[in-house]
């Protein structure tokens, strides 16, 4: 489930016996989500309406495409790619 932070932010909360270790982020900048995963890749998804569910943001998104960035040791490198794919840097 997505937990929704600040300025249009989401953190993943893998439940703990899923095997999903890894960071996962995502941030919503003029209609288009970029998630960040913890293996150095951004994925992009364009949403045309508002988000219907905060902890489920990308039920009405469309995949648009995939980057791939160097992997993040800290979060902050995480959002730092996720600002660069998008173009909000």
């Amino acid at each position: 489930m997505w937990e929704p932070l600040p300025d249009d932010r989401w953190r993943f909360n893998a439940h703990p016996d899923s095997g999903d270790i890894g960071i996962h982020l995502m941030r919503l900048v003029d209609g288009v989500f970029g998630e960040y995963y913890y293996l150095g890749v951004v994925v992009r998804y364009r949403i045309d309406v508002p988000v219907a569910d905060p902890l489920w943001p990308l039920t009405d998104a469309v995949f648009i495409g995939i980057d791939y960035v160097p992997v993040a040791a800290t979060e902050d490198e995480a959002w730092q790619s996720i600002d660069a794919a998008l173009g909000a840097a």
